[in-house]
């Protein structure tokens, strides 16, 4: 299978079905693959990118009954290739798909999965073939500061004593807004984790920074590292990045 995108980094993919032989009719495994970055210029006009996709020709009619997906904010569509496009590829049938990402999702990194039910089905089960996109959305907060990973939306406070607490202080980069930032909520509201936005000087006429302060107090200890960590959405007064969401990850001992 491979998927051709516009993203000139990475303008073909190729995924290798896996098989194995149930009742004696070929059927393939699961394949999961990331599908490059989705997210250039996101913020200004949402995000389109085509790919082709096509079968081995063990199976000679291949459907996509329908698409699933985690986020609202994703849309994929899908046509059948045309028999010039089939017989280019070799392929006895395929499909094109177009993924629409909105330009409201929160700013910062972007990851999500879909799941296409094939007819035939992948497995017994009736597994869907999950497509997996990452990327970024850039926007016009930028966040910077020790502790901080931009590609997981991460603030890394690390390991530390529960009954001293701990608090990092990160730098926000602001554009495009006339007035000042406002911190205007932070969800689900939690007693465990405190966030302070603060107004620094001007850098110049297009840029303003601000810190943001993230804040455990102290109290028991948690365990609150990876798939543990907490996820915060902060949103804010920016119209052109009204959220944001961050884990916070950190060992108290």
């Amino acid at each position: 299978m491979d998927f051709w995108g516009e993203d000139e980094l990475r303008p073909q993919i190729h995924l290798i079905p896996q098989w194995r032989i149930v009742d004696q009719h070929l059927r393939p495994r699961v394949v999961a693959q990331g599908v490059g970055n989705v997210g250039r210029q996101i913020h200004q006009a949402g995000n389109r990118r085509r790919y082709v996709a096509h079968r081995a020709m063990a199976i000679h009619i291949l459907k996509i009954e329908r698409v699933e997906t985690q986020n609202e904010q994703a849309k994929l569509a899908w046509e059948p290739l045309s028999e010039e496009r089939l017989k280019e590829l070799k392929a006895k049938s395929g499909y094109e798909l177009t993924v629409n990402v909105s330009p409201e999702l929160p700013v910062g990194s972007v990851s999500m999965s879909m799941g296409l039910h094939l007819d035939p089905p992948l497995t017994d089960a009736k597994d869907p073939l999950r497509l997996s996109l990452h990327g970024i959305h850039p926007g016009p907060i930028e966040v910077l500061g020790q502790g901080w990973a931009a590609k997981s939306n991460a603030v890394m406070l690390g390991e530390f004593s529960a009954s001293e607490g701990k608090t990092q202080k990160l730098s926000l980069f602001v554009r495009d807004l006339p007035e000042d930032l406002k911190l205007l909520e932070v969800t689900p509201a939690t007693e465990t984790v405190k966030v302070h936005l603060e107004k620094d000087a001007p850098l110049n006429d297009h840029v303003t920074r601000y810190f943001l302060t993230i804040e455990v107090p102290p109290g028991a200890p948690v365990n609150r590292k990876r798939t543990q960590a907490e996820k915060l959405e902060l949103h804010f007064n920016h119209p052109k990045a009204q959220q944001m969401d961050i884990l916070v990850d950190y060992l108290s001992l």
